[in-house]
């Protein structure tokens, strides 16, 4: 019977035209059935030629099983992973399982990994803090990692002037929100963004700019209270390194740094241990030098009067993006008119800090307008008292619904608002060039996420 359910369970894992939902419960509950039959089924997957997502979710399933005779298998799929931010997610999955940092560093100790594979998992280790130093030393070695020297108050006191006279303050916000750094998962401005770390509205005018650069630099040094994470062994052999948002009698909710919650039971917890700050070391190694100083000149603006001012609020910080496709027409129109976030394609993007969508942001939603047939993007706001509620809207709206209804856009336009949260839908036209939008309102009060 067990046989027969592993066998089923493999099949339905491996199987590309199976959900990924539908592949993740199998995954998962092959790990809990452990066995080796189950590890032989798993290595058999990892090995063949189904795409490179079953292969890794295998391999970690894998290694969850049987951690002592799987590095041979995670070495592979290290060294023949293509995608840097894929192959990065795979380095957190496989870091979480006890004993598999330390068989890594022995490795890598006589042996290297692509620069590739090493510069992708750098920060996923150097996220564990002292806890993986030694396979952080050994990822920095092989993924070439620029060395970060020890300044002394006045290098940094330097290097912030630097950038004050040379960096791009405009430049410096697009290598803020790059998503292989992170920033805008662990960090908010104007309250749209991650938690995991202080909110960045004003630390521009707060923060003297050698602080700012100390920060990127040393993040252990000075943490903020409050901020602090730990690392957390559960009785399955999995170690969680991240923030603890809510703690009870019943549940312990931790926040890791991809912004992923995992929830536990206080008794599934063997040891906890402090690790320091998220924010990995390291975090200006992928950067060039002039790259680094326009990321501190952003930094020193926030909050400063200037369009990088972002606590005066009236504007949209938080979008959706729907693409229409062939794939998902059958799943209707309407329900993206209504604002249904049940639907799995809406894409989260965050404007910029002077409020606007940035036309980038909108082209990436849109990248292939041969299969595209209509490009959506939503905003939800609350309306204190219903009624009128008017907005100015800066940039192109073909159409626009208000909670499914259809109201007509413009320059400047007037809704009829519910009491409570509404859902906005604008949809962009695509028979010309894509501009950015910004949407403003002194009587609605836009949702952060």
């Amino acid at each position: 019977m067990i046989k027969a359910l592993a066998s089923d369970l493999l099949a339905r894992a491996g199987d590309a035209n199976r959900s990924a939902e539908e592949r993740g419960a199998s995954f998962g509950a092959l790990r809990s059935m452990g066995g080796p039959e189950t590890a032989a089924g798993l290595r058999k997957i990892s090995r063949s030629n189904a795409p490179a997502p079953i292969r890794r979710e295998a391999v970690v399933s894998l290694a969850s099983i049987n951690v002592g005779e799987t590095l041979p298998d995670v070495i592979t799929l290290l060294r023949t992973s293509a995608e840097e931010a894929e192959t990065r997610e795979l380095w957190r999955s496989l870091l979480q399982i006890k004993g598999l940092s330390a068989q890594l560093a022995s490795f890598l100790a006589h042996s290297k990994l692509t620069p590739a594979a090493a510069r992708a998992g750098i920060r996923p280790a150097r996220e564990g803090g002292q806890h993986q130093a030694l396979l952080t030393i050994l990822l920095e070695q092989s993924g070439e990692a620029i060395s970060t020297a020890i300044l002394t108050g006045q290098q940094l006191k330097d290097l912030a002037a630097e950038a004050l006279a040379n960096g791009d303050a405009r430049r410096g916000e697009q290598i803020y929100r790059r998503p292989e750094l992170a920033c805008v998962v662990c960090h908010a401005i104007g309250g749209a963004g991650g938690k995991l770390g202080p909110d960045l509205t004003s630390i521009g005018a707060s923060a003297p700019p050698d602080y700012l650069v100390e920060s990127l630099l040393y993040p252990n040094a000075k943490i903020k209270e409050g901020y602090h994470s730990v690392l957390l062994t559960t009785k399955d052999g999995r170690e969680l390194n991240g923030m603890i948002v809510r703690e009870t009698a019943a549940e312990v909710t931790l926040r890791d740094s991809a912004g992923t919650i995992t929830s536990l039971s206080p008794n599934a917890v063997v040891n906890r241990a402090s690790v320091g700050s998220l924010m990995p070391a390291g975090l200006l190694d992928p950067l060039l030098p002039e790259e680094r100083m326009d990321l501190v000149k952003f930094l020193a603006q926030l909050g400063r009067p200037g369009p990088y001012d972002a606590a005066m609020g009236g504007v949209a910080r938080a979008w959706k993006l729907y693409g229409v496709t062939y794939l998902n027409e059958p799943r209707g129109a309407q329900r993206v008119t209504r604002g249904d976030f049940s639907l799995p394609d809406w894409q989260p993007v965050l404007s910029l800090v002077d409020g606007s969508l940035p036309a980038e942001a909108i082209t990436a939603a849109d990248r292939d307008r041969r299969s595209v047939r209509g490009l959506f993007a939503a905003t939800q706001f609350v309306s204190v008292n219903g009624g009128q509620v008017a907005f100015d809207l800066v940039g192109d709206a073909k159409a626009a619904w208000l909670n499914g209804q259809p109201v007509t856009p413009g320059a400047h336009f007037i809704v009829n608002a519910q009491t409570g949260a509404n859902v906005l839908v604008l949809q962009l036209p695509q028979d010309r060039p894509v501009t950015s939008i910004r949407l403003s309102s002194r009587e609605a009060n836009f949702a952060l996420e």
